[in-house]
């Protein structure tokens, strides 16, 4: 399949929306399914399904990516295409139909969510939310989560982090890798930091 030019960042999907509403958004524009995985968490595989504008729609095709994450479950659209011009008018139709999580609501929630296996879920979505883009209260929520007394915490955190490649948190994720007293934490720390040196270094 061809690498698109453009894509749209990650838009994290509410409890309440899956795949059924996103099928219906590709109805709605007469795009077929093209491809279609299903997540596996025992082979590392995420969930992949895409539709695709058909030629006779447009001229040169626009992508509506429905992704679930393999650790998480988590699901998240995104949109591909040759050009930013051409994919945002279906970019903004999906925020319409769709109503995905922004940044900033996930940090509300989180601020104010008191139960640890909510602020877990909270932290898994809010790490994908950012696809790339550096957000300093997001680097603090998730450094603040990094130090949480729960280790289950802690661990989840790691995961949010890696999803945001954040550098900046490298400190904290050192720490984590030589002092982490829960073995399954610290294993998980130091190969995080393994790879997040891999990206600066690479970059």
């Amino acid at each position: 399949m061809r690498v698109p030019a453009y894509r749209t960042a990650r838009h994290v999907l509410r409890p309440e929306t899956g795949w059924p509403e996103v099928a219906a958004l590709a109805d709605e524009l007469s795009w077929p399914l093209v491809y279609d995985v299903p997540r596996d968490r025992a082979e590392g595989l995420d969930g992949h399904m895409i539709w695709e504008s058909p030629p006779d729609v447009l001229p040169a095709a626009v992508s509506l990516h429905y992704t679930t994450d393999q650790i998480s479950g988590v699901g998240y659209v995104t949109l591909a295409g040759d050009s930013e011009t051409r994919v945002t008018p279906y970019a903004e139709r999906m925020e319409r139909a769709l109503r995905p999580w922004r940044t900033q609501e996930l940090l509300a929630e989180l601020s104010a969510e008191g139960d640890d296996v909510e602020r877990g879920k909270l932290a898994l979505r809010l790490g994908l939310s950012v696809s790339g883009e550096y957000v300093p209260e997001v680097s603090q929520a998730l450094r603040a989560l990094l130090r949480d007394p729960n280790d289950q915490l802690r661990y989840v955190a790691l995961w949010a982090t890696s999803f945001t490649e954040y550098g900046e948190l490298l400190p904290d994720l050192r720490a984590l890798a030589s002092g982490e007293p829960e073995e399954y934490v610290r294993e998980r720390a130091a190969a995080l930091v393994g790879a997040l040196e891999e990206v600066a270094h690479l970059g």
